[in-house]
C-alpha cells in the first residue's frame, strides 16, 4: 500500500448517493495519504464510528498544499443524519437567470459565486464548463482560495459539483486537488446550486489546466 511518511491535511466531504441512511463520522484534520479509486485523488485515512442501516455514501478527501508540513492536530466532529429510506431529492432551484452560466478555455482561471465576497443567495443554479486551451492539456490543478457551503448528506442542499463529484461543507484554505478530464473529452462541467434556505461564505476558486498529471507519474 502506498503511503508516504509526510503527514498531510484533510478535509471529507459528501458525494451525492442514491440512499438515505444514519451516519455519524467523527474525524481529525491529520492523516497519512493512502491512494484512492480516482489516481489523481489522494485518500487519506479515516478514523470514523459508523452507524448505518443502508449507505453507499463515499467520501471525497483534499490535501493542502505543502505537505511537507506537519499540520495542526485540531481535530473536528460532525454528524449527519437522514431517516428516510427514500433517495434523496434535488431542491428546487429559483434564481437561475443572474447572468451566472459561463464557459470558459483560459489557461488559468478564477471562478467565485455571484455576489462575492458576499455571502451566496438561495434558490440559484449556475452552470459552468472548463474547456481545454490546447490538446496537451491533461487535467486542472484546482485550489481551493475559500470554499463554505452548507453542509448536507449527499450534498442534496448547496453544492457545488465538478465532474460528477458534489463538494460542500468547508474545505481548508490553499487545499489543491487535480483533477483530469475524461479520455475523449475536452471539457469538464460544474454546477453551482443552493437551496431555498440558509447560505454560507461561498468560494474562491483557482483553477490552472496542466499538462503533467499526477496519474501520468504514477
Amino acid at each position: 500500500m502506498w503511503k508516504p511518511r509526510e503527514k498531510v491535511q484533510c478535509v471529507a466531504s459528501f458525494i451525492e448517493t442514491k440512499y438515505d441512511a444514519q451516519v455519524q463520522l467523527n474525524f481529525g484534520t491529520q492523516y497519512e495519504r493512502e491512494p484512492s479509486s480516482r489516481p489523481t485523488i489522494r485518500a487519506c485515512s479515516l478514523i470514523f464510528v459508523l452507524e448505518v442501516e443502508f449507505s453507499v455514501y463515499s467520501l471525497l478527501l483534499f490535501f493542502s498544499k505543502g505537505s511537507d508540513e506537519t499540520p495542526k492536530t485540531s481535530t473536528t466532529s460532525g454528524s449527519v443524519k437522514t431517516a428516510s429510506s427514500t433517495p434523496l431529492a434535488t431542491p428546487s432551484r429559483t434564481v437561475a437567470s443572474l447572468d451566472c452560466n459561463k464557459s470558459w478555455s483560459s489557461k488559468d482561471y478564477e471562478l467565485v459565486h455571484p455576489g462575492f465576497p458576499e455571502d451566496y443567495s438561495n434558490g440559484m443554479l449556475c452552470r459552468y464548463a472548463i474547456r481545454k486551451n490546447s490538446e496537451s492539456v491533461c487535467g486542472l490543478e484546482i485550489t481551493f482560495k475559500k470554499f463554505d457551503l452548507e453542509t448536507s448528506a449527499g450534498c442534496e442542499k448547496d453544492f457545488l459539483a465538478i465532474g460528477d463529484e458534489r463538494l460542500c461543507g468547508s474545505i481548508p484554505s490553499d487545499s489543491v486537488v487535480q483533477y483530469p478530464f475524461d479520455d475523449g473529452s475536452s471539457y469538464i462541467p460544474l454546477v453551482f446550486g443552493t437551496n431555498d434556505n440558509g447560505t454560507k461564505g461561498g468560494f474562491q476558486i483557482l483553477f490552472q489546466q496542466i499538462s503533467i498529471c499526477e496519474e501520468d507519474l504514477n
